[in-house]
């Protein structure tokens, strides 16, 4: 097994709704943070694939974590309000294993 580097240990969880958050977040966190994960909220906000360019493109270790069978506050937190504000709704999500 090869030893990780202390540098690498670290992985902060860019778990915010948009992009720009991300990036913000990024910027402020600079040379502490080395390895960053993009979860689910992200991938719904329409710039997730051009943020996995963006960091990967710059050398950033990235963990893509998009499980969605375990996380119901995730998945809640990642649905657009104006899906949520039409009464009643009933959403359904279907997931394979």
């Amino acid at each position: 097994m090869t030893p990780i580097p202390p540098r690498e240990r670290l992985i902060a969880a860019l778990d915010v709704p948009t992009a720009d958050d991300a990036r913000r977040l990024v910027r402020a966190l600079g040379d502490a943070v080395h390895f960053y994960k993009l979860g689910f909220e992200l991938l719904m906000s329409g710039d997730y694939f051009t943020l996995v360019d963006e960091l990967a493109g710059a050398g950033t270790p990235l963990f893509l974590a998009l499980k969605l069978y375990h996380l119901p506050e995730t998945v809640g937190r990642a649905l657009p309000p104006p899906l949520l504000s039409f009464p009643p709704l009933i959403l359904f999500l279907y997931f394979a294993l």
